[in-house]
């Protein structure tokens, strides 16, 4: 009875007696084999929020059919090491391709590169067409660009390239993943070639390689302190 468990939620319950949506399975195929266990990633609110209970609620017809839950709290969030002299550019509206994916894993829309937690990512649900993009808090000339691919896909950051937006609607590209990086905080030096070093842009876009899902776990930039 695997087909029971699709569209199952978690639900935290706040010791006031708010509750909000901790994750749903909600794979278009079938979401367990017999006999493993399956992983959810929570995301949005359920991150933000301490849960003093967790309840399980069954779809409609699943006769709330679950075998067994087990529950783990955040580990400590893996640090990006920019060079001296950058400082964190803030960002404001996102903006990206979608829908998502829906086949969960922790993926999901074009916010999840921006939310500051390297364990959810942007999946994109077609494998070409990806890309998500922050404006920038204030216009700023970006010198340095941290990201983190994701986990176990990391070959789809190959090719991968970060496009400034200037306040004209022009782009230009930044800087270019050349090759499969390791599961870590990546540092890439933006290239100035052709260009005055202190243009200033609005937004910075990721635009995902062919065949990558637009994939990528967290972004952040950086202009001079």
């Amino acid at each position: 009875f695997l087909n029971r468990t699709i569209g199952g939620r978690f639900v935290g319950v706040a010791a006031d007696g708010t509750r909000f949506e901790l994750a749903t399975i909600n794979r278009t195929r079938y979401p367990v084999e017999y006999g493993n266990w399956n992983g959810l990633l929570v995301a949005g609110d359920g991150l933000r929020q301490k849960a003093r209970w967790v309840r399980y609620e069954g779809p409609t017809g699943s006769y709330g059919n679950i075998a067994e839950i087990k529950l783990y709290g955040r580990i400590p969030q893996p640090k990006p090491t920019p060079p001296v002299g950058v400082c964190e550019v803030g960002t404001g509206a996102l903006s990206g391709a979608g829908p998502p994916s829906t086949y969960g894993h922790g993926g999901g829309n074009y916010t999840l590169a921006w939310d500051d937690n390297v364990f959810t990512f942007y999946d994109y649900y077609a494998s070409n067409g990806g890309w998500t993009q922050a404006a920038l808090a204030t216009p700023a000339a970006i010198r340095h660009i941290e990201y983190y691919p994701r986990d176990g896909y990391l070959s789809r950051s190959t090719g991968g390239r970060f496009v400034g937006i200037g306040s004209d609607g022009g782009e230009v590209t930044l800087a270019t993943i050349p090759s499969t990086p390791t599961l870590a905080w990546q540092g890439l030096a933006v290239n100035t070639a052709g260009r005055r070093a202190d243009t200033k842009f609005v937004a910075v876009k990721y635009v995902g390689a062919d065949g990558s899902n637009g994939n990528v776990a967290e972004v952040k930039v950086f202009a001079a302190c």
